[in-house]
């Protein structure tokens, strides 16, 4: 199968799957077992059979799969982190008026330390989201070939 499709449709199931996974409250549903992920997985093999020319294989569907879920997991991942900082301001001015009424409130090298261990499980969570999205991504594109994928019936042997 020419490979071109597959980008296309891995773009489309991979950002559904990623805004799904961080909506409030539909987010929720991903507890049941990544089931965004499995979806999303799914839309990229349903766009690929409308699209791609040729016949889809369950590699196909897995490949796609694979792509998809990569894509949703750095989407979901990285609104994942970015959202927080949208109420960062608030809470740093909270802050700088605790601060000023103790003035030993500030450990400069505590917070040193709590950055540097904070910005590794910053990296450690988006990596492990990404592989997680990937793996489940890809068991959603082989299931989403098995439902949207027909197989060719073959005529009934003679004997």
């Amino acid at each position: 199968m020419n490979k071109e499709h597959y980008f296309k449709a891995a773009l489309i199931g991979g950002c559904v799957a990623g805004f799904l996974s961080i909506i409030p409250i539909v987010h929720l549903l991903n507890a049941i077992c990544c089931l965004w992920i499995l979806v999303g997985g799914g839309i990229a093999v349903y766009v690929l059979s409308t699209s791609a020319p040729g016949p889809i294989t369950y590699g196909d569907g897995a490949v796609v799969g694979l792509l998809a879920g990569l894509i949703a997991g750095v989407i979901s991942g990285v609104l994942h982190l970015l959202i927080p900082f949208a109420s960062f301001g608030v809470g740093l001015a909270f802050l700088e008026r605790f601060a000023d009424r103790i003035p030993h409130f500030i450990d400069y090298p505590g917070m040193a330390r709590t950055a540097a261990v904070g910005a590794w499980m910053i990296i450690v969570g988006l990596f492990s989201r990404i592989v997680i999205c990937a793996v489940f991504g890809t068991l959603g594109g082989v299931i989403g070939t098995a439902i949207f994928v027909r197989k060719k019936e073959e005529p009934p042997a003679k004997g």
